[in-house]
């Protein structure tokens, strides 16, 4: 089966560079690029040199760098990229400075991706619906500031290819195909992208597809076979497809009209292996099929005047649908709870009162989805004087959004459960009442944000000294609606639904001193603002008489304030960048708080009701996180180069004086390349120190078991690449990751001891393995 899918990968790449090579050959002589090289992609941009859009302490992965250091993932990324960048497979989110979920702002081509969260079932994501092929560049702005709404550290948006990537100006038609094998988790990838303008008329076009087939990605575990006790990944196969279509058209040189779409679903089925064999599911009874797909269209006009210059120079308006889905289903046979054959004497009490459900047949489908349209535009110009020059620049943002959260299911419970009246008969809560679903456990909730900022850079002495005031604007109204599946939930009379707003002027103040063209230094000091989301207001899950997990439409918007010291020195050449930053949050949303009656967030609706607890969305008062960031490069030679960056960064709870998990421990990375016309090779080390500064580093009140201190590790990666002179265009590249065979952890991937969590082999990265790839550009 994996041989056959090989061969279709192979032969169908073949077919695509055949059918380039007789596109190549039948144009015409006045198109021939015989002696001309090929375009290479997005050229390498360094800090200081990257457009003024992107502030100081801001960075670019070009498509250069994604392709040479083989980043085809958010932990690609952050192990080849940028240190300070993590990414969690635990919550399925991005973290930058500590911050991780919905307090980073991602986006794809200005337009920002949703982060998912049901509230209750442990559906999340929404950010691993990327391929990392199909980008140009990725810009990565650290601190808060006036263009980004909703994020308290920064922002990383990332570019896709559009026609001008493929295109030259005596060019019209051009192609990139990629190819690849990733031992990893066994997967065979082909990506394609086609650009060509329409004669003289200003139109230009670019169709790009992907898929990649695959399995589960290796750990180094070693026990297998059933049960709690696997270390083993769980056997998965997956197929991820996305397609993007790209039209745009220039009525002049200034006036540019765009239209996009885009479409990305990744589908799998898991054998749930460590659930199987148990006393509660039998051998070859437990997989779960899952989803994760995003949509979107963007209609787009631009301007860019003729004069970089003037009053009005670069403007963009942006009107977009997109629609993110993430979906989990289990199927499975289950096997009668043990209590059901208990009996007290000659009383069956297990049978009487239903402790044997749910057995036989059962599934759960869980899914959430967010549906947007939104509008925002972005202008800027100069303004000069004969002492003064003003760099100006502002923007505005409408989203609406619709939160829509389901779980469906089957199972064999009855419709009612004896009440147990004689409490001596009570063998614990039964299975049937813990099982909720064919319910909402977050009502339609109905989302409106709009933000205004501006901002002004202030510079003189031939832009020597610069100063950039900013100030933004964010409100948010969040609207909740019954019917529906909600009704059915069993808190939906219990807790009613009011609507949540808020809104805030957020400051912030840019200096910089350029005291040469290779040298520079900054500060910054801003606030942050992100509003809580549908699911932490208005999550409500469980039943009277057992438990209760509920949201908090009381709850602040989280409100952040720092600042950060830097300076950046350099060419091309050889050049690095320094950063220390001190960021403070107040009112940080924290999930699943105890709650009693004397907590702020009780509801009087809940006395009696749960006798098992109450947990809730609740705003901690004051919470710190600092660092330092350092980066640099370094051209030897001709042919020799080498690179490297650092991120450290250490949080706390100022309250309970306690470390925040979500801070990674430091991480650099170091590396050494040789490139020709030809070949070039490189070696990446990844160091990791050891973390020790965790919440709970030994049991406490209500933590029966220490958080893991993930051991610190050394990773070597090499990769090579051959673009070999006969045939133009062609580019073979083969890498080696963890050279060594080392056993690590990422501390973020391992989630805090409880029910769920699985032996600590199980959260390994994998061990030693192997890519290749082969692309091809016309």
């Amino acid at each position: 089966m994996r041989k056959s899918t090989a061969a279709w990968w192979s032969g169908a790449f073949l077919a695509v560079v055949a059918a380039q090579a007789v596109a190549q050959s039948a144009a015409p002589a006045t198109n021939s690029k015989d002696d001309q090289p090929v375009q290479a992609l997005t050229p390498v941009l360094v800090q200081g040199q990257v457009a003024s859009e992107l502030p100081e302490g801001s960075t670019v992965t070009t498509r250069r760098q994604l392709d040479e250091r083989a980043i085809e993932s958010w932990e690609d990324f952050s192990r080849r990229g940028e240190p300070g960048v993590n990414f969690s497979t635990a919550n399925n989110s991005v973290n930058i400075r500590g911050m991780d979920e919905d307090r980073v702002v991602t986006r794809v081509d200005g337009i920002r991706i949703p982060w998912l969260n049901d509230g209750a079932r442990g559906e999340k994501g929404g950010l691993n619906t990327v391929n990392f092929n199909a980008l140009s560049s990725v810009d990565l702005v650290r601190a808060a500031g006036a263009p980004q709404s909703g994020s308290l550290v920064g922002y990383l948006n990332l570019r896709t290819l559009g026609p001008d990537d493929l295109l030259t100006p005596d060019q019209n038609f051009g192609a990139l195909v990629k190819s690849g094998y990733d031992s990893a988790d066994d997967s065979w990838s082909m990506d394609a992208a086609l650009a060509g303008s329409i004669g003289q008329t200003g139109t230009s076009w670019l169709l790009l597809a992907g898929q990649r087939k695959g399995h589960e990605l290796e750990n180094m575990g070693n026990v297998g076979g059933y049960g709690a006790l696997r270390e083993e990944p769980n056997p998965e196969s997956y197929t991820q497809r996305n397609a993007m279509l790209k039209l745009q058209h220039d009525f002049t040189l200034e006036h540019r009209l765009t239209l996009s779409g885009e479409i990305f679903k990744r589908t799998g089925t898991t054998e749930n292996l460590h659930q199987q064999g148990t006393s509660s599911y039998a051998v070859d009874g437990n997989s779960t099929d899952e989803e994760f797909s995003r949509k979107r269209a963007v209609l787009g006009y631009e301007y860019r005047a003729a004069n970089e210059k003037s009053a009005v120079s670069h403007g963009e308006i942006k009107a977009y649908w997109q629609r993110s889905y993430q979906d989990s289903a289990l199927n499975a046979m289950r096997l009668p709870d043990r209590r059901g054959s208990i009996s007290f004497g000659p009383i069956p009490v297990g049978q009487m009162y239903g402790y044997a459900y749910p057995y036989g047949p059962y599934g759960r489908d869980n899914s959430v989805q967010e549906t947007g349209k939104g509008v925002l535009t972005a202008w800027q110009g100069y303004l000069t004087s004969t002492a003064v020059q003003h760099h100006w620049a502002a923007g505005a943002e409408w989203y609406g959004s619709r939160l829509e959260q389901h779980s469906g299911g089957y199972d064999n419970c009855p419709a009612s459960l004896r009440p147990i009246t004689n409490p001596a008969f009570s063998l614990g809560p039964r299975n049937c009442e813990m099982l909720h679903t064919n319910q909402s456990d977050v009502p339609q909730v109905d989302g409106d944000t709009w933000s205004l900022w501006a901002q002004d850079e202030i510079s003189w002495a031939d832009g020597k000294y610069a100063l950039t005031p900013a100030l933004r604007f964010d409100s948010y109204k969040y609207s909740p609606e019954a019917g529906g599946a909600y009704d059915a939930n069993p808190n939906a009379q219990v807790t009613p639904l009011n609507s949540a707003s808020g809104q805030r002027l957020s400051p912030s103040l840019l200096a910089a001193y350029r005291a040469s063209e290779t040298l520079s230094f900054y500060g910054k000091y801003g606030y942050g603002y992100k509003a809580p989301s549908a699911t932490q207001l208005y999550t409500n899950y469980g039943a009277p008489g057992t438990y209760l997990r509920v949201g908090n439409p009381n709850l602040e918007a989280e409100i952040s304030r720092g600042w950060e010291l830097g300076v950046e020195a350099g060419d091309n050449e050889l050049g690095g960048r320094l950063s220390v930053f001190d960021n403070r949050y107040r009112n940080f949303i924290e999930a699943e708080v105890p709650v009693t009656p004397d907590s702020p967030e009780w509801n009087p609706a809940w006395d009696g009701l749960y006798p098992m607890g109450v947990t809730a969305y609740a705003n901690r008062a004051r919470v710190r996180i600092y660092g330092a960031e350092l980066s640099g490069h370094w051209s030897i030679n001709g042919n020799w180069y080498t690179w490297g960056s650092l991120a450290w960064a250490r949080g706390k709870d100022q309250d309970t004086d306690r470390y925040l998990n979500s801070v990674a421990p430091l991480k650099a990375i170091l590396a050494l390349g040789y490139r020709s016309g030809q070949w070039g090779a490189e070696a990446i080390t990844t160091l990791v120190k050891r973390r020790s500064e965790v919440e709970y580093p030994e049991a406490a009140d209500g933590v029966s078991t220490p958080d893991f201190q993930a051991p610190g590790y050394g990773l070597l990666d090499l990769t090579a690449w051959w673009t070999p002179q006969a045939a133009k265009g062609l580019r073979l590249q083969a890498g080696i990751y963890n050279a060594f065979d080392k056993k690590y952890w990422n501390a973020l991937d391992v989630p805090r001891p409880g029910r769920d969590a699985r032996p600590i082999d199980y959260y390994t990265q994998p061990g030693r393995n192997f890519r290749v790839s082969l692309t091809y550009q016309y």
